[in-house]
């Protein structure tokens, strides 16, 4: 092969490379993230952290999530698996730190798509203010990470969002109704969480109540009966309406139904036809790339031709030929002389 040859190939490798860059989907980027973004919590209250992972079609094995938390204004209480891995373990450090590990227990086995990873429950301990829980990620590893099943981490930390907490005072306090005895989680009845509240109610002020009136001391919701209205019937006039005859036309003779247009057949899609504009302007432009490389190749080629030889172009520029140093032969003698 020479090198012309080794050029043109180099050149047409590059332009299916990037053909085929242009019209292969991009990568889905796996991530992490807390839920809600941002909530407004009450003094002494229990709220919620959901830590959600989306891995799209990547096939994971586990994964790592490294929590910071202002111990000094929210207090963990507990924390559950959320079943998108089978195993899970966690460690909580009381100044801020919470380490939380899903994974298999197997390690041939793996998942994709999106789930729970697990879900914290906090108590606010300040009524004014602001603060936030983020994730700890330095992408080394060694702190949150999504893990594939050859071992590798997956995860960009640029790609981890932060849940921002607004602290509110608690508001006015009823006074606090007497509970029947045995049965302080029916309505009426003191609570400290929605736990404390027996089904279909929720907490409320320190107190159950139902969700749909939570005003009602009785849980009882007042619902307002519709006056039906009385139905109108119309009656409607039907309106004769004329019909014209159409025009009676022969049936056509063998001869015209032959020469009747032929449907013109729906021309068939390109091989271009399912690529969006992006992918054909990365393909011409590949394509022109090519064209200008070719020209200048054999521009460059032509250079190094050496130069043909022009014959003269008049008598003038012909020159005479050299004397000969031979002798100049004679004639033969006719015989008798």
């Amino acid at each position: 092969m020479n090198t012309k040859n080794l050029f043109f190939s180099v050149i047409l490798s590059i332009f299916f490379f990037l053909i085929s860059v242009a019209l292969s989907p991009a990568a889905a980027a796996p991530r992490l993230y807390l839920d809600p973004a941002s909530t407004t919590v009450t003094k002494d209250s229990e709220f919620e952290i959901k830590v959600e992972i989306d891995v799209e079609g990547n096939n994971t094995f586990g994964a790592d999530t490294i929590l910071n938390y202002p111990g000094s204004d929210i207090e963990f209480k507990s924390i559950t698996g959320g079943g998108f891995f089978p195993s899970f373990s966690y460690a909580n450090d009381a100044n801020g730190r919470l380490e939380i590990h899903a994974f298999f227990p197997n390690p041939y086995e793996s998942k994709s798509g999106s789930g729970t990873l697990a879900t914290i429950k906090f108590t606010a301990k300040k009524e004014s203010g602001s603060g936030n829980i983020t994730f700890i990620c330095t992408g080394g590893g060694a702190d949150t990470q999504i893990l594939n099943t050859d071992g590798e981490n997956i995860l960009s930390c640029g790609v981890l969002n932060q849940s921002n907490l607004t602290y509110a005072s608690v508001g006015i306090v009823e006074p606090s109704p007497t509970p029947i005895a045995g049965e302080p989680n029916e309505c009426g009845g003191t609570c400290g969480s929605n736990y404390n509240c027996q089904a279909g109610l929720f907490c409320y002020q320190g107190f159950c109540r139902n969700p749909a009136c939570q005003g009602e001391t009785d849980c009882v919701c007042a619902v307002a009966t519709p006056t039906p209205k009385p139905k109108i019937t119309k009656t409607v006039t039907p309106t004769p309406q004329t019909v014209e005859l159409a025009e009676y036309s022969p049936p056509a003779t063998a001869e015209e139904a032959e020469e009747e247009e032929t449907p013109t057949a729906e021309p068939e899609k390109g091989i271009f036809a399912g690529l969006q504009t992006k992918h054909i302007a990365i393909g011409a432009g590949a394509l022109s790339l090519l064209i200008i490389v070719i020209v200048a190749v054999k521009k460059l080629i032509d250079r190094r031709k050496p130069p043909e030889e022009t014959p003269p172009t008049s008598t003038h520029d012909v020159e005479p030929p050299l004397p000969s140093n031979q002798p100049p032969i004679s004639p033969p003698k006719a015989p008798g002389i």
